[in-house]
Formats: C-alpha cells, structure tokens, sequence
C-alpha cells in the first residue's frame, strides 16, 4: 500500500523530521486522542481532506494548532497552502521548521469545512465512487464520468432559494458550491485548478452550475479535468460572507470537504476570520 503503516514510518524517518512518537488510530481514537490532548509537542496529522476537516473540528475548541501531512485523493487544503504533496516532501519541509498560520473555515449550521460544501452532483457522486470502491470496480472511473454526466440532465436539477446581501436566486441547479474563500482563476492541470490564492480573505465563493446543453455537459467535464472551469458560461459565482439555502427537503446531502452528510435545512452558511491555527513548514509565502 502507498500509505502502509510502514511505508509512512519510513518515509517520515528518511526525512529528518524529529517526532516523540507516531501513532496510527483509527478515526474514532483519534478524535478521543485530540479531544484530550494536551502536550506541548506540535502536532502533524496525515490524511485527506475529510480527516482533516474531522480533525480540526476537535482541536478548534480547544485552540491547539496542528499540521498536515498530505494521504488523501485531493489533497485540495494542501494545494492551498502549497504543500508539498508527496508524503517524503512534506515531512522533509516541515522538518526545517514550522510556524502558525491562521486561516478562515467555513461553516454550515453546526459544521465546519475548511476546502469547500457541495450540494447536488458533489455529495452524490462522492457516495457513487465509494460504493464502486467498496465493490473494487476496476471500471469506476468511466463509470463515476457517466453517472456525473447524467446527473447533469434536467429531471436531476434541484429546486433551490439562495438568500446572499440581501437578495434571493430561485434557481434550479445540478450542483451548488460554497468554497472557503474563493476559487482562484488557474488553467492548470489536477486538483491545482480548484486552489484558492488565499484561505484569509473572509469570504464563501458561491458557484451556481446552470447545463444547457449536451455539449455544454463535455465541455465542462474536460474543463474539470484539465482547467479552466470557472470562467465557463455555466458557472455562475458569487461571493459572501454569508448566505441561506433552503430546499423542498427537512434534510439535504452535503458534501464537507469530500465527505458527504445529511443536514436539516434550512442551510445557514457562514465564514469565521482566521478561526483556526495550522501549523506550516517556514517560508510559506502565498497565505502570508
């Protein structure tokens, strides 16, 4: 396995970084270790975005500042804050040093999200692949771009009211984001073209997807893949400090950070300035 027990160990030792102990828990143990807490060592926590997020839910409450060691898909909060995303490399930089960065999380009803919330396509797509995944298809990945492409079509749109500076949209969408400051511009290929120029700006980029057309359907999947999505004509955004979705539903699926959760409406979206202290390797510029 890329990330075995043993494969982390090695490549955590090759680095150079200096530690008290690694601990390998399962998520349940985790967040009791967090919950209680109360060393001096810093901590460095390895996972994707959903462990991430599910990790700093706990350590917000009692201020303590951590950092990341990028293990997941996405690694999208890594990307924000140009981290190196090989496991070696990260390890290797936070080794030179570390200091405290406070970045904004987002927030909808009671739960935080550090990368970006998902309505529509998002949350349902995320359960489709993990059930394909449990099943091992070898075949997901044509199969996850088929049913994302069908979810497009007009009898899946979602009846929504977004309430944002005062105004309401009554729309119907396929998919609607809200992302933890807002997407930047980037034509680049990978998760790099879903990177925020900054997580300390104090605002919720809203993004709105409005298909019209078969043809708009693969333009949009390609752009996804290889950049350029955002300036695409069936995107619409806005920004927010905060904003009111409600739906036709008493629950919707929502997708936090990659993890999908159902949440009673009304939905009540908010930022939280530089609520949360992470620890990053020195001489990180881009946030500063």
């Amino acid at each position: 396995m890329k990330h075995s027990p043993d494969a982390i160990r090695t490549s955590i030792e090759a680095s150079g970084l200096s530690y008290a102990e690694i601990k390998f828990l399962p998520a349940e143990k985790l967040m009791e270790h967090l919950a209680n807490y109360n060393e001096e060592n810093p901590i460095l926590i390895g996972g994707g975005d959903g462990t991430i997020r599910s990790c700093a839910a706990v350590l917000m409450k009692n201020k303590t500042p951590f950092g990341i060691l990028p293990m997941g898909t996405m690694n999208l909060l890594a990307h924000d804050l140009d981290l190196p995303i090989s496991l070696n490399e990260a390890a290797s930089a936070y080794a030179k040093g570390m200091e405290t960065l406070h970045i904004d999380t987002g927030t909808v009803n009671d739960e935080h999200f550090l990368c970006c919330a998902g309505l529509g396509i998002m949350p349902e797509a995320s359960e489709y692949r993990e059930n394909l995944r449990k099943n091992k298809d070898i075949t997901y990945l044509p199969k996850l771009t088929a049913f994302i492409l069908d979810r497009m079509n007009t009898e899946h749109l979602n009846a929504v009211e977004i309430e944002v500076s005062g105004q309401f949209k009554k729309m119907k969408t396929a998919s609607l984001v809200i992302s933890n400051n807002r997407f930047s511009r980037s034509d680049s290929w990978g998760a790099e073209h879903f990177k925020k120029e900054s997580l300390q700006d104090g605002e919720l980029g809203i993004y709105v997807l409005k298909i019209n057309s078969f043809w708009d359907k693969l333009r949009l999947i390609f752009k996804l893949g290889f950049g350029g999505w955002k300036t695409d004509p069936v995107i619409t955004e806005w920004a927010s400090q905060s904003l009111k979705i409600r739906t036709k539903k008493a629950h919707e699926l929502i997708s936090l950070d990659g993890e999908p959760f159902e949440i009673p409406t009304p939905l009540l979206f908010s930022v939280k300035p530089k609520s949360l202290q992470l620890l990053v390797p020195l001489q990180q510029e881009a946030l500063a």
